[in-house]
């Protein structure tokens, strides 16, 4: 048994109550039995650049698209680009 006052997890939440052991009070494994999570794909799109496009979002407002927004990293940092000339 290993005793922690915090704990940093990247599984659900769901799934990390239902590993503890002692099992947590009923209360709080039925609470995490009652979240729900959304879906989320991020893809990772590199293309020769064309001109620069400084905004870090780009917000899709049409509902006929599966798509929230849009992220610009290469208007974060350049180095979070493969090559320079790329935009991601």
């Amino acid at each position: 048994m290993h005793h922690a006052n915090s704990v940093i997890s990247s599984i659900p939440m769901r799934d990390l109550v239902a590993s503890l052991e002692p099992t947590p009070p009923s209360a709080v494994v039925t609470a995490a039995n009652r979240l729900s999570y959304r879906d989320h794909l991020t893809v990772g799109l590199v293309i020769v650049e064309r001109g620069r496009l400084d905004d870090h979002w780009i917000y899709i407002h049409d509902p006929n698209v599966k798509v929230a927004r849009i992220q610009n990293v290469t208007a974060w940092s350049p180095d979070m680009i493969p090559e320079t000339g790329s935009n991601c």
